[in-house]
């Protein structure tokens, strides 16, 4: 019955205009005051070809007034309290009936507007009994509508149908009731294909207390899952710190490892740096198995050899005191001797003034000397400690 465009011209300046359906014009009788006449009132009797001419001469935008002027169709001076906004016809009380939809202006929705009288141009004729009979309803000018219990319409049935808070899309009245039920504003709505959003703001939709359950339910379980993920996160983070940690302890035992197996070359470098005789370094070498570095570059290997080989100088004075014996300095103004000459200088502890001093060289044999690596006197030292 009323028209999308319309609707949504409506709906700019009132979001929820409230349209009424009304009764005005059936099948039978109807008593009009003739204004330009000077005849008074007249009663036509209409039939359904005459009440279709009133129907198709309604116009949407018409526009509808409180009680009609004083002795005039005339709108100047008059206020408009709503228009006309759709129209049908339908078959109310037996009778076939035009039917118009009204918007009401919201300042005059509270007025007592129950029946509607037409403001028309028509034809007719008069029988030889004196019956009159519409021959064409020319223009509908407006409509008056008044409260029924002090005003009485042109047609005795025109009075209100029904009145619903417009949806988008075509609106069907409720015969016989002012306002529609709720199941038939249900109904009307599932016909239409109407959304929420359609019908209500987003306020209001959000307000509704089974949205507003649904979102809480929601926010907790994106909170759940929130708390889930932040767990599954967590333990891949320790997971991936583990692993990095292990691929640090990786890469520096490799490194480490590779360092040590350049450990000998490094310490007899340091050990020639050092000057030590040849006793000495065989000494420190023998012992090369036991050292240990957690260096990862070459100046952190090379300060934990000097180390070692400090620890292996004084472990090898240790032994000579043990066997009664002392080491004798290279003397830098007598010739080396040979690599072939194992004896070993051993000083005489009988000192007289410095230009008395001998000294005895006493040759023991390899195998005898526990201070050659490897010899039996060494391992038999090695295994009493």
């Amino acid at each position: 019955m009323v028209d999308q465009g319309t609707l949504d011209r409506i709906k700019v300046t009132d979001p929820h205009p409230e349209l009424r359906a009304y009764a005005i014009g059936h099948e039978g009788e109807s008593n009009f005051k003739m204004l330009d006449q000077g005849i008074g009132d007249r009663t036509f009797t209409w039939v359904k070809r005459a009440v279709g001419w009133l129907h198709d001469a309604i116009k949407t935008g018409t526009k509808v007034f409180n009680n009609h002027g004083a002795g005039t169709n005339e709108h100047i001076g008059r206020i408009p309290i709503g228009e006309i906004v759709g129209k049908g016809m339908k078959t109310v009380n037996d009778k076939v009936t035009t039917v118009a939809a009204f918007y009401i202006y919201p300042e005059f929705q509270a007025l007592p507007l129950d029946v509607a009288s037409i403001e028309a141009d028509i034809t007719y004729e008069t029988d030889d009994g004196g019956q009159s009979f519409p021959t064409s309803v020319q223009n509908v000018t407006g409509i008056a509508l008044g409260n029924g219990e002090v005003d009485s319409p042109g047609f005795p049935g025109a009075s209100i149908l029904g009145s619903v808070a417009a949806f988008h899309g075509n609106v069907q009245f409720n015969e016989g009731n002012k306002t529609m039920n709720l199941a038939e504003i249900k109904q009307a709505v599932q016909e239409g294909g109407h959304s929420p959003s359609k019908l209500f703001s987003k306020d209001q939709i959000i307000a509704d207390s089974i949205v507003v359950e649904f979102v809480k339910e929601e926010k907790h379980n994106l909170y759940e899952q929130n708390q889930r993920q932040g767990t599954e996160i967590t333990v891949l983070k320790e997971e991936n710190v583990k692993k990095d940690n292990v691929h640090a302890n990786e890469i520096k035992t490799l490194k480490s490892e590779g360092l040590k197996g350049r450990a000998g070359v490094v310490l007899g470098k340091i050990l020639t740096d050092r000057k030590c005789t040849e006793q000495q370094v065989k000494f420190a070498q023998s012992h090369i198995s036991r050292f240990t570095s957690e260096a990862t570059d070459d100046t952190g290997l090379e300060e934990d050899l000097k180390k070692f080989a400090d620890s292996e100088m004084k472990e090898l004075d240790d032994t000579s005191v043990l066997l009664g014996v002392k080491k004798v300095e290279q003397d830098p103004g007598k010739p080396e001797k040979k690599p072939e000459d194992n004896g070993i200088n051993i000083q005489n502890t009988d000192d007289t003034d410095e230009e008395d001093q001998t000294f005895n060289t006493i040759v023991i044999p390899d195998a005898e000397n526990p201070l050659i690596p490897g010899s039996p006197a060494f391992l038999e030292l090695d295994k009493t400690g």
